[in-house]
């Protein structure tokens, strides 16, 4: 198993197929997180897991998560709480809270997250850009006051591949 090294200022890729085969979906390492890199990689359906030591680890996946309207359940009280309305959705309203939020939510059996400070400015900047985007959703809080209770953040490619879910902070 060799996993390649991706070199700066060279956004291609090798072949998918081959990290999901022979690297347990590990596509290459390289040192940088830039947007050229992470638009390339978005386009092939790759995307930046974790770093280690400054070394940034590109994955692949296969099957990719689908979720199909007609197939979706939606049980009593979610209908409940769709039909009532207490919640506002908004979108790009608070890109950098929602990050923030997604990187320090607690995840069991993990000392931290892979979400480190490198990550929000990468795709900090792909949202300025208008590559990146959040969608939020408001929830009243027990004095009834709208109050960030999820979001997630989707990058805009071909592939149209969601990348972080966030619930309630």
């Amino acid at each position: 198993m060799s996993i390649p090294l991706l070199y700066p200022n060279d956004y291609t890729f090798p072949d998918p197929f081959y990290a999901l085969e022979e690297c347990d979906g590990v596509v290459g390492i390289s040192r940088d997180l830039d947007t050229g890199r992470l638009l390339s990689a978005y386009r092939q359906g790759i995307f930046p897991w974790f770093s280690e030591d400054g070394w940034f680890f590109w994955h692949t996946i296969d099957p990719r998560a689908v979720i199909v309207p007609e197939n979706l359940h939606i049980g009593r009280s979610l209908a409940k709480t769709l039909r009532n309305k207490p919640y506002r959705v908004t979108v790009n309203q608070c890109f950098e809270t929602v990050i923030a939020h997604c990187a320090a939510f607690p995840r069991p059996g993990q000392d931290g997250t892979w979400i480190v400070p490198e990550f929000q400015a990468a795709y900090t900047e792909l949202h300025r850009l208008g590559h990146a985007h959040s969608f939020e959703c408001f929830y009243p809080d027990e004095t009834g006051r709208l109050k960030l209770a999820g979001g997630f953040l989707r990058c805009t490619n071909r592939t149209g591949i969601l990348r972080r879910i966030h619930v309630r902070p």
